[in-house]
């Protein structure tokens, strides 16, 4: 009996899993989430994890979340045009970069084993997170003024003794990294809200 494209697709994808134990790498996740209506379908696989979804109803909610209104005032076209889009060109690009499975003959599609198990932050995706790099770059820049305002011998910068500068640079970096971790704990987790960034509430 001979194999359908996808069946083949799939096989070959396990041999190269089973042979080189490939994972996936932060420009894939890049190349997926760097588009949205990508991130979209992510999102909504993300709070239906573990759950194989239909094509159209995948395409119905993603038409919602592009056109700002409820599932059942998109028109048809509107349903249309994203499950085409979907079918002939986004899954088919995440299948192949297994983030997840799709089945284009059922009309069917979930989240690969290899995705579910990954906490993606939203500082890989483009606009979508606080700059902390600048912070950091900021923060490094203000601390550097204090020391040479302390060593040119500044009044009061200068009277402070430089172990208390040590300490005050170690309880700064120490607040902003536990505030950096919790924003990436509970806010920029890719996927655990009810609606994807710059998606308004209905």
């Amino acid at each position: 009996m001979s194999k359908t494209r996808g069946q083949a697709r799939g096989e070959g994808a396990d041999r190269a899993k089973t042979e080189t134990d490939v994972s996936l790498t932060r420009d894939e996740i890049f190349e997926v989430l760097s588009n949205q209506r990508r991130r979209y379908v992510f999102y909504y696989l993300r709070r239906h994890e573990s759950e194989t979804v239909g094509v159209g109803e995948l395409a119905e909610q993603i038409a919602a979340w592009e056109c700002g209104k409820a599932i059942d005032s998109l028109t048809a076209a509107e349903r249309k045009r994203a499950k085409t889009a979907l079918h002939q060109f986004h899954l088919p690009k995440m299948d192949d970069l297994r983030f997840l499975e799709y089945d284009s003959h059922r009309g069917e599609v979930r989240l690969s084993d290899e995705i579910s198990d990954v906490d993606i932050y939203l500082d890989i995706v483009p606009g979508l997170d606080v700059p902390w790099g600048y912070y950091y770059f900021g923060l490094s820049g203000f601390h550097l003024l204090l020391l040479t305002g302390a060593w040119a011998g500044v009044p009061v910068l200068s009277s402070v003794p430089w172990l208390s500068w040590a300490l005050f640079f170690v309880v700064v970096y120490a607040v902003s990294a536990t505030v950096h971790a919790y924003w990436n704990y509970t806010q920029t987790r890719f996927g655990v809200d009810e609606r994807p960034p710059g998606v308004d509430a209905e």
